[in-house]
């Protein structure tokens, strides 16, 4: 989804990513009206965390990372 990133960018992107999805299921987890534990919470959201990290990193479309690089004719 995002293409070809810098490691840095990636990292912060798993980050982030991981952040958000335990604290939902964190969050889930200690809500009274949703019958799951805090742990189960984390681990549902960790999972989640892990699909939706796959999705935004995952280069659909299988492009090349570098173009090959085109050689011109020079006319004798």
């Amino acid at each position: 989804m995002f293409g070809p990133l810098p490691r840095l960018y990636r990292m912060l992107l798993v980050v982030a990513a991981l952040a958000v999805w335990l604290g939902i299921g964190a969050w889930l987890g200690a809500t009274p009206t949703v019958p799951v534990r805090i742990l189960g919470g984390l681990a549902i959201g960790g999972a989640l965390g892990g699909v939706a990290v796959y999705l935004l990193l995952h280069d659909f479309e299988h492009s090349p990372r570098y173009l090959p690089a085109r050689a011109r004719r020079r006319p004798h």
